[in-house]
C-alpha cells in the first residue's frame, strides 16, 4: 500500500472503519481513496484535502477545497459511504480560509487551520458543530496578533488536545482545560507538530519525527529505521502504528512510498537540546555543533531519511564537512545516551 504518483503526491490523512483504510492525498491520482485490497477513488477536489474522520456515520473531508466532485463545500464536506454521494455541511468557512484538520468529539465535530470565523462566529483557529450550529471552543487558539495554525485535534485522557505550527509564546502542543487552551511544556526544540493519534494509551505526535506522550513525559519513536520525512497523519491497523507522510525511503533505504509500519515497544528519550547550538545556516561549507552531550552520533540526512554523513564525537563540539552535498533542506540528527533530536539546515 502507497502512493504512486510521481515524486510529488503526499499522504495527508489515514482512518479506517474495520478493515478498510480511508487516505487522503495532494496531487495523486485521486484526492479521497478507499483501500480493502483494491484501491478506490471517492472524490476528486480542486484544492488540497487535509484531512478525515468520521462523523455521524459519515466521511468528512476537509482542506483548501471550494469543491469535491462539482460539489460547492468550501473546505468542509460530506461523503455517504451508502449513497457514494459528496454533500456540504452548511455554508463551509469564507473565502481565504483554510481547514487542517477535523475530529468527532463526543458526537460534535471539531475542525482547527487558520481561519478567524465561521458563520459569523469569532473562534480564533478551531471550532465546534454540534449538528446544527458552529461555535467556538473557548477563547480558541491564537489570535489576529498571535498566528496559530492548527494541524491536528484529538482526545487523550478524557481531555480535548490540539497541536500544529503556533507563534512565540504559544507551545506547539494545547490541551483544553477549564474554559481555555493551554500548553503542557512542549519544546519548540523538540520539531514541528502535524497529526496526533492514541494507540496504546499514548498519544502519538507526528510532525519532523513521530513522539509518544504518556500524560508526563515525551519519548521520540526510533528504530534506526523511522521515515525522517515529515509525517502528516499517524492511525493504527492491525495492532501497528501506521504512518503517512511527504518520506519515500527510511534510514535504511527501504522503499515506503508515503506510508510507514512503527514498533510501538521500541522508544528512545527525546534529548533536552536547549544547550545545543548548529550553524552556520544556512551553510556552504561546513556545519559547526558545541555544546554536545558525551558520545554523540551525528548524522546528515536528507530529506528522505537517507542517512550521507555520519560522524561520531567524543567531545562537546564538532564540525562536519558537507561542502560534498548538493544545495537544498537536510536533516541534523544527533544521537546519544541521552535520547535524539532532528534538525534542519539548508545547504546552499
Amino acid at each position: 500500500l502507497g502512493i504512486t504518483n510521481g515524486g510529488t503526491a503526499e499522504c495527508r490523512s489515514i482512518i479506517t472503519s474495520g478493515s478498510i483504510v480511508y487516505m487522503a492525498n495532494t496531487n495523486g491520482n485521486a484526492n479521497v481513496v478507499k483501500y480493502d485490497g483494491i484501491e478506490t477513488a471517492l472524490g476528486y477536489a480542486n484544492a488540497d484535502i487535509e484531512d478525515l474522520c468520521w462523523w455521524n456515520g459519515k466521511l468528512v473531508a476537509v482542506g483548501e477545497f471550494a469543491s469535491i466532485d462539482g460539489v460547492t463545500c468550501n473546505g468542509i464536506a460530506v461523503y455517504d459511504t451508502t449513497t457514494q454521494q459528496w454533500s456540504s455541511l452548511g455554508q463551509g468557512v469564507t473565502f481565504g480560509s483554510d481547514v487542517k484538520c477535523c475530529y468527532n468529539w463526543n458526537g460534535n465535530l471539531v475542525i482547527g487551520g487558520l481561519f478567524e470565523s465561521i458563520n459569523n462566529h469569532t473562534c480564533h483557529n478551531i471550532a465546534m458543530y454540534n449538528g446544527s450550529q458552529w461555535q467556538a471552543i473557548g477563547n480558541g487558539i491564537g489570535d489576529l496578533s498571535t498566528i496559530a495554525d492548527v494541524k491536528a485535534i484529538q482526545e487523550y485522557n478524557g481531555q480535548l488536545y490540539a497541536c500544529g505550527l503556533f507563534e512565540t509564546p504559544l507551545e506547539d502542543l494545547q490541551v483544553f482545560q477549564n474554559g481555555q487552551f493551554q500548553g503542557i511544556g512542549w519544546s519548540s526544540s523538540n520539531g514541528d507538530l502535524l497529526c496526533m493519534h492514541v494507540f496504546n494509551g499514548k498519544l502519538y505526535l507526528g510532525g519532523g519525527c513521530v513522539y509518544t506522550y504518556d500524560g508526563t513525559a515525551f519519548q521520540v519513536v526510533t528504530n534506526g529505521d523511522y521515515p525522517s520525512g515529515y509525517t502528516y497523519a499517524l492511525t493504527d491497523y492491525n495492532n501497528e502504528i501506521i504512518a503517512g507522510g511527504g518520506f519515500k525511503h527510511a534510514s535504511n533505504g527501504d522503499t515506503l512510498n508515503c506510508i510507514a509500519r512503527y514498533d510501538e515497544n521500541i522508544a528512545a528519550p527525546v534529548m533536552q537540546v536547549n544547550n545545543i547550538s548548529y550553524g552556520p545556516n544556512p551553510t556552504t561549507n561546513q556545519i559547526h555543533l558545541n555544546y554536545l552531550p558525551a558520545n554523540a552520533i551525528i548524522q546528515i540526512q536528507n530529506i528522505n531519511g537517507q542517512t550521507l554523513i555520519q560522524t561520531n564525537t567524543q567531545n562537546n563540539s564538532a564540525t562536519v564537512d558537507v561542502s560534498s552535498l548538493p544545495s537544498g533542506i537536510y536533516l541534523l540528527e544527533i544521537q546519544s545516551e541521552q535520547g535524539i533530536t532532528v534538525k534542519k539546515f539548508v545547504k546552499q
